[in-house]
């Protein structure tokens, strides 16, 4: 019977409560231990990261990041609900979005596999601009690349780090949207942020060279406006909310993932 192949996977790691580190370590001893995985050949994991709660609930205390590098045969969606099961051995509770937990560990990338259904989506469409899940992926998978943007883990870390702080949010037929991004360019969240609203291609086409994210809704999607925001060679935000609030919410955690980390 021939070898399965080994799909090369990427795993972010967050905990806030109880003991962090001692919850990576959990997580990583799990994941060995449940693939049957060799440690020498077939894992990598990634020194902790401490970062600020991105999204959620406010008065969160820190938390502790990592990222996970390995190689298994099983297929995407028997390892996703490997990792839930672990997430619920470590004593996750799942409440409200973005808020405080135990464990936490999301499939970022599984070879070259592009996967959008209803309860897993790969690469993990929020991966391109969060630092707490970028920086600590370099030290094991610098070299990994993004199947959508063509960008290897480095090179999204490098546009996050030399672009300006600006995000170009595409509107389309979306008057009243394209109002709400000039208002909330004037939020405290958003203070040091360019927000630029574009509701034509010449438009993108200007202010997307100097872009650190490119934002679309996913209404409407034959738009050919929005099509040119999912090529952006950068980081990407598809916002599926129809209301301003879930708008906001997603820009401004988009603002917070992209910041500099503690530590």
């Amino acid at each position: 019977m021939p070898q399965q192949a080994e799909h090369d996977v990427l795993i972010a790691f967050g905990s806030n409560l109880g003991d962090p580190l001692k919850q990576y370590q959990s997580a990583v001893a799990l994941l060995t231990r449940q693939l049957r995985l060799d440690r020498e050949t077939q894992i990598a994991v990634s020194e902790p990261f401490q970062t600020e709660p991105v999204g959620g609930p406010s008065g969160q205390p820190a938390y502790v990041n990592g990222a996970i590098r390995l190689r298994t045969s099983l297929p995407a969606v028997e390892l996703h609900q490997i990792l839930a099961g672990i997430e619920t051995q470590l004593g996750r509770e799942r409440r409200t979005r973005w808020s405080a937990r135990k464990a936490d560990l999301d499939l970022i990338l599984f070879g070259d596999l592009l996967l959008d259904s209803s309860t897993l989506t790969v690469p993990h469409p929020r991966m391109s601009f969060r630092r707490f899940v970028l920086e600590p992926a370099i030290e094991i998978a610098g070299d990994m690349v993004h199947p959508l943007s063509g960008k290897t883990i480095r090179e999204l870390v490098d546009h996050l780090n030399r672009t300006p702080d600006k995000i170009v949010v595409t509107t389309p037929d979306h008057a009243d949207l394209h109002w709400k991004v000039e208002e909330l360019a004037n939020d405290r969240k958003s203070s040091g942020w360019t927000l630029v609203a574009v509701d034509d291609e010449q438009a993108y086409d200007s202010h997307s060279t100097s872009a650190k994210l490119v934002v679309y809704p996913t209404m409407n999607p034959e738009n050919r406006l929005i099509a040119s925001a999912k090529t952006f060679g950068g980081p990407t935000l598809g916002i599926t909310g129809h209301s301003h609030e879930d708008f906001a919410t997603e820009l401004f955690a988009a603002i917070q993932g992209m910041s500099p980390l503690i530590g």
